[in-house]
């Protein structure tokens, strides 16, 4: 069978549940099944077996970086199983920020799940990190995706719950927290398209309004940061106010930043 056909395959049965991204899931599909096979397309081959059990996942609303393992983010490719969230292109600006605060200094990042965040600081600034999670199937991930990229000897990966214990981060400071928390409100969580059901409630599940980790972390992070340092969230597109609320109770400044799709993304915090 021709890869042309095999590609024209996938994107006719692909197409009712993804639309215009079949062509582009079809492409990524054929390049975990055959390599590179943009300049052989006409070439025939041996249809792989896993062809139709990847379509009948796909079907069925499991997002494609489940089926292949991987996930792209900030340039590089991220090993993702269903303990972790899929990285997304919005959280890149998250990374860009914490980067435009470290300088040769420390970071955290809590609430690390496949360690994207921390990875990508790490090879990006050469700085140290400490990353942590409340899941230790996700760590595992996040510790792979370390050795995969060359940073494995910068970052310290450790097993916590931040509502269960305040000490986590072991008396250490730091110049940059940041963390991707849950923050979709509990309500919403139902609503969800089914791709998104398919990754972790834990790490999507941010209490009644949302907030639950934020109010927590705010309540235990300042402690960690070295004079100057900062804290880099994400959080929602509505969430703005929410977090400005926050911060300005504890006389706290906070600075929030859009992604590139223009909705409010980040928050950079500092104590006062």
């Amino acid at each position: 069978m021709k890869l042309t056909a095999i590609k024209r395959e996938l994107i006719s049965a692909l197409s009712d549940v993804c639309g215009e991204y079949a062509p582009y899931e079809a492409s990524q599909i054929m390049r975990h099944l055959y390599g590179d096979c943009t300049l052989r397309m006409y070439d025939e081959v041996e249809r792989d077996a896993s062809t139709d059990d990847i379509i009948f996942r796909r079907k069925a609303g499991e997002p494609i970086e489940y089926i292949l393992g991987t996930a792209p983010f900030f340039g590089l490719d991220f090993e993702v199983d269903r303990s972790c969230l899929i990285p997304q292109s919005d959280t890149e600006i998250v990374v860009e920020t914490a980067l435009s605060h470290l300088h040769g200094g420390t970071f955290a990042d809590i609430c690390t799940g496949s360690g994207c965040i921390a990875v990508t600081v790490a090879k990006s600034s050469g700085c140290h990190g400490v990353a942590t999670d409340i899941s230790s199937d996700a760590l595992m991930i996040a510790g792979r995706n370390a050795v995969r990229h060359g940073v494995a000897d910068k970052l310290v990966f450790r097993n916590a719950n931040v509502f269960a214990d305040g000490t986590f981060l072991d008396g250490e400071s730091f110049d940059v927290i940041i963390s991707n928390p849950p923050y979709i409100r509990s309500d919403v969580i139902p609503t969800l398209s089914p791709e998104v059901r398919h990754e972790p409630v834990s790490a999507l599940d941010g209490g009644a309004d949302g907030m639950d980790f934020y109010r927590r972390l705010l309540d235990i992070c300042p402690p960690h940061l070295n004079n100057g340092g900062v804290m880099i969230f994400e959080i929602g597109y509505d969430e703005g106010d929410a977090i400005v609320a926050l911060t300005s109770r504890r006389r706290m400044t906070c600075v929030l930043i859009r992604d590139y799709g223009g909705n409010t993304r980040c928050a950079v915090i500092a104590q006062q």
